[in-house]
């Protein structure tokens, strides 16, 4: 797999690799961010990453020489010698009409039944590549390729919180009310962006997350629940 590293300014740098979504780029950005942060973290400002992008922003301008000894070190990693954790998590879905507005025009555009396109959306295991768009927004990859569909040609002004899409090769979680342009086909009760939580957001990037199907009064349960701070997300 060709990797480039690319010089932005004295103190950014990118790390890029073949504009693909896979598992195979996303273990080693987490390797890759893992060791900098234990072995760089004084000059470390922050690091972002992309499907096939590691951005990282250094405290200070760093030089030549030196960047090009954090390369040879990092292309000399072990993968035997960094533990990376990653949890799964299962997310309940509400897949009827009330709550997936594009569900029918998305099954027949791509010549799929309702069900078959619930079955095939629960019975794939997702990765957490990274949150954008909107805080809490996670980008998803593993959706298969009968669900893969283009972006709406034209958004829509207002998409619910908790709401589940798909656009392109993508799934998605809506985490606040938002314009979006992606296919809605469910949502969930639970809240994934929480602003007055220490931490707003709680999966983390290279988590699992596996969706399934639950029905209306299930879903009403667990909305309560999770307003009551009753509810136990799973994960292992």
């Amino acid at each position: 797999m060709e990797i480039k590293f690319k010089f932005i300014q004295p103190d950014l740098i990118e790390i890029q690799w073949p504009n693909q979504i896979n598992d195979a780029i996303l273990e080693e950005q987490l390797l890759w961010k893992a060791y900098l942060q234990a072995n760089y973290q004084a000059i470390i400002y922050e690091i972002r990453m992309g499907y096939h992008v590691l951005s990282i922003l250094f405290s200070r301008p760093v030089n030549p020489i030196e960047l090009e000894s954090i390369m040879i070190q990092m292309k000399k990693i072990n993968k035997q010698d960094i533990e990376i954790q990653v949890k799964r998590w299962s997310i309940p879905v509400c897949y009827e009409m009330e709550f997936a507005k594009d569900l029918t025009l998305f099954a027949s555009l791509k010549n799929l039944s309702i069900e078959k396109v619930i079955q095939l959306h629960t019975a794939s295991t997702y990765r957490l590549h990274f949150y954008g768009f909107l805080p809490g927004f996670m980008y998803l990859g593993g959706l298969v390729e009968e669900l893969h569909l283009p972006r709406k040609s034209s958004p829509d002004p207002l998409v619910k919180a908790g709401s589940i899409a798909i656009g392109g090769q993508q799934t998605g979680i809506y985490p606040t009310d938002s314009p979006g342009g992606w296919y809605i086909i469910g949502k969930t009760p639970l809240r994934l962006f929480d602003i007055n939580q220490t931490c707003p957001v709680v999966p983390k990037q290279g988590d699992f997350i596996q969706f399934f199907a639950i029905s209306k009064p299930e879903y009403l349960r667990i909305e309560k629940e999770v307003q009551q701070g009753k509810y136990n997300w799973s994960h292992a």
